[in-house]
């Protein structure tokens, strides 16, 4: 059985989702050049290591290979390239590529990358939602075109349905989730969104924003 995570380098960003993996009892391998931060995430984790990603023979060592999805949060552009050039290498199939910029994101995703996380980008993205809606709660974008976001219902909505809705035909998009009363669950078209709900919406940006815009007309 393969393993889920690998998650290499462990500076602030790399750190906070061992935390975060810990605390959902993931099943991941933390791994770093540097013994300082290994000790840091030891911490939190008894799964982590030291390695130097950029060398093929070290991660085939660790058995790299056996992962599903790796974590790239190293703070050098030479390492993170020689990093996903190897997983790409031997086969890991998800790689999430954290860089500073969009500069060498078309270099990075041809050697391997399938997922690009630039974290100044993704906080401004989220901010201009928030500002632009008082009742856009949060926004993650999943890519350049579709985004996720969490969506307060004002007091005033009337109770409807999912089928009522009908979302799908009228703006391209889904509620994945309801948060009610502290109590999150996944809806069913009979389910009703209610006053005061926080709801997740998935679709296109722009399809989300009008969406979230007439409901709270």
């Amino acid at each position: 059985m393969k393993k889920k995570i690998l998650v290499i380098g462990l500076g602030r960003f790399g750190l906070n989702v061992v935390k975060s993996l810990t605390n959902m009892n993931a099943d991941f391998l933390a791994i770093d050049i540097d013994q300082e931060r290994v000790a840091m995430a030891s911490e939190f984790t008894q799964y982590c290591e030291i390695c130097d990603t950029t060398k093929l023979d070290v991660l085939e060592e660790i058995d790299a290979a056996s992962f599903e999805t790796a974590i790239v949060a190293i703070g050098s552009l030479q390492s993170t390239i020689l990093t996903v050039a190897n997983l790409s290498e031997l086969g890991v199939k998800r790689i999430y590529c954290r860089l500073e910029s969009s500069e060498y994101e078309n270099v990075i995703r041809k050697l391997g990358a399938t997922d690009i996380i630039i974290p100044e980008i993704s906080a401004a993205t989220s901010l201009s939602h928030e500002i632009v809606s008082r009742n856009v709660l949060d926004y993650y974008e999943i890519d350049k075109q579709f985004g996720i976001v969490q969506v307060l219902i004002k007091n005033e909505f009337e109770p409807k349905t999912l089928i009522e809705l009908d979302l799908r035909n009228k703006y391209d998009v889904n509620i994945v989730g309801i948060l009610r009363d502290d109590k999150f669950f996944i809806p069913k078209g009979t389910d009703t969104i209610n006053p005061s709900d926080t709801i997740l919406v998935v679709g296109k940006n722009a399809a989300v924003m009008r969406f979230e815009s007439d409901i709270n007309s």
